[in-house]
């Protein structure tokens, strides 16, 4: 019964340094990051108040090597978190690109952000990529007959 239970606990400790060698070591695994890259383009943007808070919802085109959309996120463009002159914020759509894929197709990337604290005088964001860049101005507020 001994011997049983030593064959068990040496398998589980091989199997569990195993897994941890080829999954949480930095360079390879599902813990490794690559450096962000900018996405290709952007292909829609849409801003909106509620409840104080700005909610932004873009959508853009990466050379990712997945079918699926892969998710980005959202970086603030500039040193100082002030709107440009036409008072817009910027960002700009980064994601994270796969290691060792060389093609190029594109495939979709979407990205959410919730900003609690906004500066006075937006009228809505600006979101950058390599090729292009797209407003989306929040909407205007429906009059009341």
């Amino acid at each position: 019964m001994e011997s049983a239970m030593s064959i068990f606990r040496k398998t589980s400790v091989w199997a569990f340094m195993i897994f941890l060698t080829c999954w949480a070591t930095p360079e390879i695994g599902i813990c490794a990051k690559t450096e962000s890259k900018m996405v290709t383009r952007i292909e829609t943007a849409a801003a909106a108040m509620k409840n104080r808070k700005m909610v932004v919802k873009v959508t853009g085109m990466a050379t990712t090597g997945s079918l699926l959309p892969t998710s980005a996120r959202l970086l603030r463009r500039g040193e100082n978190f002030q709107p440009n002159k036409e008072g817009l914020l910027e960002y700009e759509l980064h994601f994270n690109p796969p290691r060792n894929y060389s093609g190029f197709k594109l495939a979709p990337v979407k990205a959410g952000l919730t900003e609690r604290s906004v500066p006075d005088g937006v009228k809505g964001v600006r979101v950058f990529a390599e090729f292009n860049q797209v407003d989306a101005l929040f909407p205007q507020p429906k009059k009341k007959k």
